[in-house]
């Protein structure tokens, strides 16, 4: 499956490192520099600082949410 994944702290870098076979394609973060750090770790990850342009993707098949609780 290939995965997107919103919110590039902590918790996004522990999903991102559950994937298993799973691929990751794209991240998306307000703060550039943790998606960049995150999308480093994975090779050709697309990166975003606005959520709505990852939910725009037609070929990711999974979208993980690992945003603080209160952006939720």
């Amino acid at each position: 499956m290939k995965i997107g994944i919103i919110g590039c702290g902590l918790i996004g870098h522990k999903r991102a490192a559950s994937l298993g076979e799973h691929k990751l394609i794209a991240v998306a973060d307000i703060d550039i520099k943790k998606a960049m750090n995150l999308a480093e770790k994975h090779p050709h990850v697309l990166i975003y600082t606005d959520y709505k342009e990852l939910l725009k993707r037609k070929d990711i098949d999974i979208i993980i949410v690992s945003t603080t609780n209160n952006m939720l």
